[in-house]
């Protein structure tokens, strides 16, 4: 069995009736709860938006893991790589994050 992250369309939600409405939003919720994130289709943001804003991610997460840590503030900043771990697993997370 081949599973797949859900891809939503934005339109279902903006566009639609309550049933599709009701519909997204139970599949969007279900895609954070299965996966942690969805692919949202049939948006209005620019591709090149995108690009730049995922190119400031990079140098954020590029910057020296000291500065970065300068940052770590518990429940809300940085979160550096190790550090957290799921529920009842003694092993880190291999992630970091803002």
């Amino acid at each position: 069995m081949t599973r797949h992250v859900p891809e939503l369309s934005l339109k279902a939600f903006t566009d639609g009736d309550a049933a599709e409405r009701a519909r997204f939003s139970d599949a969007l919720m279900a895609g954070l709860q299965d996966y942690g994130f969805i692919i949202l289709k049939d948006h209005n943001v620019p591709v090149e938006l995108l690009t730049r804003a995922y190119g400031l991610a990079e140098q954020v997460f590029a910057l020296p893991d000291a500065q970065k840590r300068h940052h770590a503030r518990g429940l809300r900043g940085y979160t550096p790589f190790g550090v957290e771990h799921a529920k009842d697993n003694p092993h880190a997370d291999l992630k970091e994050f803002w």
